[in-house]
């Protein structure tokens, strides 16, 4: 989405890059939505904020399929650092 309104300023098509859909930061729902700016981490986020999401996420202790956290965790900190 990002890419398609930088785009339009400059008149070329995007290149869709995708990752893992990561769950919903919020208990009760399935995905994150952009409706909920507390509910999903954005591009623009600033590292405070990011960080303030990931601590008030919702993460049940002992399960692991699902788990939002978890799963931030494992494909954006850990991919990054090894």
């Amino acid at each position: 989405m990002l890419a398609r309104e930088q785009c339009k300023k400059h008149e070329k098509k995007p290149i869709v890059l995708s990752s893992h859909m990561i769950g919903a930061l919020k208990p009760g729902l399935k995905k994150m939505s952009k409706s909920d700016p507390m509910n999903a981490i954005f591009m623009e986020d600033s590292e405070e904020e990011v960080n303030r999401k990931i601590k008030k996420a919702f993460c049940v202790e002992g399960i692991i399929k699902k788990n939002p956290v978890l799963e931030f965790s494992k494909y954006f900190v850990f991919g990054k650092y090894g």
